[in-house]
C-alpha cells in the first residue's frame, strides 16, 4: 500500500466517512411487542444493539484520516522544493482543520491538550448516536406482519455534537466532516498536489 499516494489517500478517508452510514437497517432495528386484553403496540427503535465504542471508533478513525493528511501534504510540498510551512500556515487559515488536528490529538495524547492547542477551543465529541436517516426513501413497518420495508436512502447514520471545553455548540459531526473535505480539496487544488 502506498500511503504516500495522495488519491490513494483521499480514498481511504472517503472509506472512513461513509462508514458513518449503514443501509442495512434489520441489524440495526429492534420491535417489541406489547399485547393486552384488547390492544396490541409495538415499539420500534434503532441500533440497540450497536456499542458506543463501535460509533466511537468509526468517528476516531474519521478525525484521524482527516487530521493525519496534513503531513502527507507537506511531504509532497517539502519533495518538490516547496516550503511545506505553507500547509500549516493554511491550517492555521481554517477553524474546521485546526478543530479536527485538536480531537486526533487530544484522542493520542488525552484530554484537554496540554500543549499546543491550535483551535483554542479545547473541542470535545458530545452526543454521540445512531439515528434512522432516511434521504429520498421512505421506511415502513407493517403491524400486521411485522415486516420492516425500506427503499431509497435509508439507513442507520451516526450524529454527534462537536462543543468547545465549557460545552458550548461548535457544529454537529457532519458539518465539521464537510468543511475539513471542502477546506482540504482547495488546499490541495492551490498547490497542484497529486
Amino acid at each position: 500500500m502506498d500511503f504516500n499516494n495522495i488519491k490513494k489517500r483521499i480514498e481511504r478517508i472517503y472509506a472512513s466517512i461513509n462508514e458513518r452510514f449503514d443501509n442495512d437497517l434489520e441489524k440495526h432495528i429492534n420491535i417489541e411487542k406489547k399485547v393486552t386484553d384488547s390492544f396490541q403496540s409495538f415499539k420500534v427503535s434503532f441500533d440497540k444493539k450497536q456499542k458506543e465504542a463501535e460509533i466511537s471508533n468509526k468517528i476516531i478513525s474519521i478525525i484521524h484520516n482527516l487530521a493525519n493528511i496534513k503531513d502527507n501534504l507537506k511531504n509532497k510540498l517539502k519533495g518538490r522544493g516547496d516550503d511545506p510551512n505553507l500547509i500549516e500556515q493554511e491550517i492555521n487559515n481554517s477553524l474546521p482543520v485546526k478543530i479536527v488536528i485538536d480531537l486526533s490529538n487530544q484522542e493520542k495524547h488525552g484530554y484537554p491538550l496540554t500543549k499546543y492547542i491550535r483551535s483554542y477551543k479545547n473541542p470535545q465529541i458530545c452526543n454521540i448516536e445512531s439515528i434512522l436517516r432516511i434521504s429520498n426513501g421512505e421506511f415502513m413497518f407493517d403491524p400486521i406482519t411485522e415486516q420492516i420495508n425500506s427503499s431509497g436512502g435509508c439507513g442507520i447514520a451516526i450524529k454527534a455534537d462537536i462543543n468547545d471545553g465549557q460545552g458550548n455548540f461548535i457544529c454537529r459531526l457532519d458539518k465539521l466532516i464537510d468543511d475539513v473535505i471542502v477546506e482540504w480539496g482547495k488546499i490541495i487544488n492551490k498547490y497542484n498536489i497529486t
